[in-house]
């Protein structure tokens, strides 16, 4: 019973950690998803013409902006994963 009760209460401690993880990868999900759409666009040989200078650099000022979120969406998941595993591992010891 008492052993039942530290692994809800484990499971408990853990849960925010659990739903931080979830949300780096919906965020990583959506995230690369926009990034695709924006590439797909950025390889139209159209797009690659004078006249649609600006739409070029708004796109590329995007891609880069997109990068960027998806390294910080990365960087969190990692993180939260890691000490996730560390939590697990002590709480096993």
């Amino acid at each position: 019973r008492a052993r039942k009760r530290r692994e809800a209460e484990q499971r408990q401690r853990l849960a925010p950690l659990r739903a931080a993880i979830e949300r780096a990868e919906a965020a990583l999900a959506a995230l690369g998803a926009e990034l695709a759409a924006v590439e797909a666009r950025l390889g139209e040989p159209e797009l690659h013409v004078p006249g649609r200078r600006a739409e070029l650099l708004e796109l590329l000022e995007r891609q880069g902006a997109l990068r960027r979120r998806v390294g910080e969406a990365e960087e969190s998941w990692l993180a939260a994963s890691e000490t996730l595993e560390t939590a697990q591992r002590e709480a096993g010891a």
